[in-house]
């Protein structure tokens, strides 16, 4: 059986992507997570490297979904629920 451990950083992944996707926005996202900006920002690029998608399209300031982001959005609202989660402990 694969160790659970070695999933975690996707959640990470999959729980930074999920809050921004929700506010669209990085710094709203990292405040409401208790997390840095860059460290979040590392999580979308760490997810969007695995997954070899561009999940969101960044507009000088702005972030919104790209096509493949709502994709994985509507598949993430379902399954992964962060706001249950005690995101402090979540992302040590």
């Amino acid at each position: 059986m694969e160790d659970l451990r070695s999933l975690l950083p996707i959640m990470n992944a999959l729980a930074a992507f999920e809050a921004v996707a929700s506010v669209q926005s990085v710094s709203e996202a990292s405040r409401q997570l208790n997390i840095s900006q860059p460290s979040l920002s590392l999580h979308i690029k760490v997810l969007e490297e695995n997954l070899n998608t561009q999940l969101f399209d960044r507009i000088h300031s702005k972030i919104r979904l790209a096509a493949e982001g709502e994709r994985l959005f509507d598949a993430v609202q379902g399954g992964l629920s962060v706001r249950h989660l005690n995101p402090v402990k979540f992302f040590k």
